[in-house]
C-alpha cells in the first residue's frame, strides 16, 4: 500500500551551524531521555520485523547486499555474484552473473567493483570489461566521466586518482572510507561511519577537502540531482541533504522513521527506507524546507536502493523490491 502524507518539518538549515571537524569514535551526546549519553558513529540497520504487505513487484534472485544503476542496467550484488542486466533480465535469468569473490563496494554509473588492489569496470552492456591495478588495498570507488578513477582505503586514511597512462596520485583524507560517491559534475563525496562524518575529496587538485558531522551516526548516501547527495543518519533518525560544489554543505534535514538506511532520488523527491517498521519515504525539498508526501510498505532490512525509469528498486535479503510511487 503506499500513503501520501502531508507533514512539514522545520528545515535546520544551512551547514554553518556545523563546524568542519573530527569526531572520535568515544564522543558521546546527551541520550534523548536524558537519563546518560548516547553513543555517536558507528552505526548499522536495526533488525526488521516481518514485511508486512509490501509495494510493488519482488524479485527472489536472492539476498541483495549492493546496488547501482547504470540507465537500463542494474547491478545488484548477491553473495559472491553481481548479477549485471535490465530489470527484464533481472526477472527472466538471463543477467550476466560475475564473480566478484573478494570484492567490497560496488558503485555506478558506469558500475565500479573494488577488488582487493583492482579496480573493475564492468560495462553494463557485458562488452568491454576492464580492470585496473592501483597497487594498494581499496575498499571503494568510482570513475569521473573523464576516465579518472578515484579509489579508497578501508583502513588508511588515503584515497588515489589513477590516470591511463600513470601512476596513482595518492591523498590524505581525514579517516578511512566506508563509501565513496560520485555526484553529478564529478564531485567526490566519501564517509566515515566511525566517526559519522563525509567529506569532499578535491581529486582534481589532489587535496582532501572539508569535513563535516552527519547527524548521531551516517548509514549510506546516494547521489540527487547537479552536486546533491542524499545521506541517512540512522542513529539520529534523520535525512541530510549535502551539496558538492567548491566544498560539502548541509542544506536541509528532516526526521524519518526508526533506523533510517537506505537512500535514493527518484521522481524529484529525496527517499530514505527505514529498517525499524519497513518504511520508505519520499521528501519534497523544493521549497527550502523539506515535506514529506508519499510512503509505503518495504521488505524487510533494505540495506540499499537505486531509482530506474520503472521505478524505485529496493534490495535486501528478500531480493528486489520494485516500486512505482
Amino acid at each position: 500500500m503506499i500513503r501520501r502524507a502531508l507533514v512539514t518539518f522545520a528545515s535546520l538549515g544551512l551547514a554553518t551551524g556545523l563546524a568542519a571537524c573530527q569526531i572520535g569514535p568515544t564522543h558521546m551526546t546527551e541520550g534523548q531521555d536524558g537519563q546518560g549519553p548516547e553513543p555517536m558513529g558507528n552505526a548499522t540497520a536495526v533488525a526488521s520485523p516481518p514485511a508486512q504487505d509490501p509495494a510493488g513487484e519482488i524479485l527472489g534472485i536472492g539476498g541483495v547486499t549492493d546496488l547501482a544503476v547504470d540507465g537500463q542496467h542494474i547491478a545488484a550484488r548477491v553473495a559472491d555474484d553481481v548479477l549485471v542486466g535490465t530489470l527484464d533480465q533481472l526477472r527472466d535469468g538471463t543477467a550476466r552473473r560475475i564473480d566478484a569473490t573478494g570484492c567490497t563496494d560496488l558503485t555506478g554509473a558506469p558500475f565500479v567493483l573494488a577488488c582487493g588492489e583492482t579496480v573493475r569496470l564492468i560495462d553494463a552492456k557485458g562488452s568491454q570489461d576492464e580492470s585496473i591495478d592501483i597497487g594498494h588495498p581499496i575498499h571503494s570507488a568510482v570513475q569521473a566521466s573523464s576516465g579518472e578513477v578515484i579509489a579508497a582505503s578501508g583502513e588508511e586514511n588515503l584515497v588515489w586518482v589513477h590516470r591511463a597512462g600513470e601512476d596513482a596520485t595518492q591523498i590524505e583524507v581525514d579517516k578511512p572510507t566506508d563509501e565513496l560517491l560520485l555526484t553529478q559534475g564529478d564531485h567526490v563525496l566519501r564517509i566515515n561511519r566511525e566517526t559519522t562524518t563525509i567529506q569532499d575529496v578535491q581529486w582534481r587538485d589532489a587535496r582532501q577537502g572539508g569535513t563535516l558531522r552527519v547527524g548521531l551516526g551516517v548509514g549510506t548516501l546516494n547521489a540527487g540531482p547537479e552536486e546533491t547527495a542524499v545521506v541517512s543518519d540512522t542513529r539520529g533518525n534523520q535525512l541530510f541533504l549535502y551539496t558538492a560544489g567548491d566544498v560539502v554543505r548541509l542544506h536541509q534535514t528532516a526526521p524519518t522513521e526508526p533506523s533510517p538506511y537506505a537512500t535514493a532520488w527518484y521522481n524529484d523527491r529525496a527517499w530514505i527506507a527505514s529498517t525499524a517498521n519497513n518504511v520508505a519515504q519520499s521528501f519534497d525539498v523544493s521549497g527550502g524546507v523539506p515535506v514529506e508526501d508519499t510512503r509505503f510498505n518495504t521488505i524487510a532490512n533494505v540495506r540499499v536502493m537505486a531509482s530506474t525509469s520503472e521505478g524505485l528498486i529496493l534490495g535486501g535479503p528478500a531480493g528486489l523490491q520494485v516500486v512505482k510511487p
